[in-house]
C-alpha cells in the first residue's frame, strides 16, 4: 500500500517540477480544519455555560486552469460536528458531506479568490432521546488565499474565507449559520507530461 502512494506523490511531483498557474496545469489538495467552541447564556449578569461545540473538517479538492489566471474543480467537503451540553446527559453528532464546484482568480503575483457553491446533505443523531435526521444543505463559500510555494510545484496557502450555509429541517423550516474561518491548505500544481 505504501508504494503504490508514493510513487503517485513521485509522479505527480516530478509532472509538477515545470508546474506554473497557467492554462493546462492541474490542481491537486485541499484544506483541513478544527474549531472548538463554547457558548454562554447572560441574563440579568448571570452567565450560564450552555456547552461546547466541535467541529473537524477535511476539504480535498481538484481543479484545472481554464487560463493563466482561472481554475475551475471540484471540492469534497466533510465535516464532524459534535455537540455536548453542560450538566446534561445527551449530545448531538452530526455529519455533513458537501459537493463544492469552485472557481478561483490569481491576481499577479500569486493572491487568489475563490468562490464556490456547497450542495449536500447532513445526518444528526442524539444520545438520550435516540433521534436522528437527515437535511439537505446548499451554500456558498468565498475566500481569500495566497499560495506559498516550498518548490516550483507543492504550496502552503493561508486561507480567510466566509460560508454560508442553509440546511433546510423540513417543508417550512430551515436554519441559515454563517461563518468566518482562516484555515491552511496544502496544494500540488503540475502539468502532466511536462
Amino acid at each position: 500500500m505504501k508504494k503504490p502512494l508514493l510513487s503517485i506523490f513521485l509522479s505527480l511531483v516530478v509532472f509538477g517540477a515545470n508546474a506554473q498557474i497557467s492554462r493546462g496545469s492541474f490542481l491537486l489538495g485541499g484544506s483541513i480544519g478544527f474549531n472548538s467552541m463554547s457558548s454562554k447564556y447572560i441574563s440579568n449578569g448571570v452567565t450560564t455555560p450552555q456547552g461546547t461545540t466541535t467541529t473537524f473538517s477535511v476539504i480535498p479538492q481538484a481543479g484545472y486552469f481554464l487560463s493563466d489566471q482561472i481554475a475551475a474543480g471540484i471540492g469534497l467537503t466533510i465535516n464532524s460536528i459534535s455537540y455536548k451540553a453542560n450538566g446534561a446527559s445527551t449530545s448531538l453528532n452530526s455529519s455533513r458531506f458537501l459537493f463544492s464546484p469552485f472557481v478561483r482568480y490569481y491576481f499577479p503575483p500569486k493572491v487568489y479568490f475563490q468562490g464556490g457553491v456547497d450542495i449536500g446533505s447532513a445526518s444528526a443523531s442524539s444520545t438520550g432521546n435516540g433521534g436522528s435526521t437527515t437535511n439537505s444543505l446548499f451554500g456558498w463559500t468565498l475566500l481569500a488565499g495566497y499560495p506559498v510555494f516550498l518548490n516550483e510545484s507543492i504550496a502552503i496557502e493561508p486561507q480567510l474565507g466566509y460560508n454560508s450555509l442553509t440546511n433546510k429541517i423540513d417543508a417550512g423550516n430551515k436554519t441559515t449559520d454563517g461563518n468566518f474561518f482562516i484555515r491552511v491548505g496544502f496544494q500540488i500544481y503540475f502539468r502532466p507530461g511536462k
